[in-house]
């Protein structure tokens, strides 16, 4: 199965993202070549998964990350190195290419048979895609994970839209925590995304006394019944 393109081209902040999405099972030719390009430290981190699917969306997400940084800078996939920055954040070898650390932005996430990655120059990104499931703890996760403005709109939403608008809002939140590179160092509930809850783009942005407000734009779909994607760029 071949990577399909969900948003080639998404002006945010008018600069144009790609993102592409790759469901499980991965054609098996597809899988050997992605596998192939992987270094030792993924080689490691790929042995750690146990179950199959798991290691199928970490070379997925890992290829396309590969993918999508060689179409952008017209380079060979199987030339660029990824590591692990210590914001968690996937960094790639841009200096082997006489490239600035900034030249280019990207961005992986996975879900429940989904791997996806994003990809954008001179601005930051971050992907980030959720399985939609029922939460019986909702209530509880809206009042520890939204920020004032957002829980009350969200709890004068009807009872049969609230955790479809949960997950609207904590998927563009992940997403701008990825542009970030901040991960779980921020506080979902600093990070304002109302917006999420109905349209399909618009503004989110962290509230935090102590820092200054990092505006940034978000782009969000839905990937078949069950899952929900979203591409937050921010400027550097």
């Amino acid at each position: 199965m071949q990577a399909s393109t969900i948003g080639t081209n998404i002006t945010l902040l008018d600069c144009p993202a790609t993102a592409d999405l790759l469901h499980t099972p991965i054609d098996p030719s597809l899988s050997q070549r992605w596998t192939s390009w992987l270094t030792s430290d993924e080689k490691i981190r790929f042995a750690g998964y146990r179950r199959r699917e798991d290691q199928e969306l970490f070379v997925a997400r890992h290829g396309l990350a590969r993918e999508c940084i060689a179409n952008k800078l017209s380079l060979e996939p199987e030339s660029i190195r990824l590591f692990s920055q210590p914001s968690g954040k996937l960094g790639w070898n841009s200096n082997d290419f006489g490239y600035d650390s900034n030249v280019i932005d990207f961005s992986v996430s996975r879900a429940y048979g989904v791997a996806a990655a994003a990809v954008c120059e001179t601005h930051l990104v971050g992907i980030d895609v959720e399985r939609i499931c029922l939460l019986p703890e909702i209530k509880t996760l809206a009042i520890q994970n939204l920020h004032p403005t957002e829980l009350k709109y969200w709890q004068e939403q009807p009872n049969a839209t609230r955790l479809h608008s949960y997950y609207r809002l904590w998927v563009v939140k992940e997403a701008y925590a990825k542009a970030l590179g901040v991960g779980l160092a921020l506080s979902p509930c600093d990070i304002v995304a109302n917006e999420a809850m109905n349209n399909q783009r618009g503004i989110v942005r962290s509230d935090i006394d102590s820092a200054p407000t990092n505006e940034a734009e978000f782009w969000l779909t839905r990937v078949g019944i069950d899952k929900v994607l979203a591409v937050v760029v921010l400027k550097r």
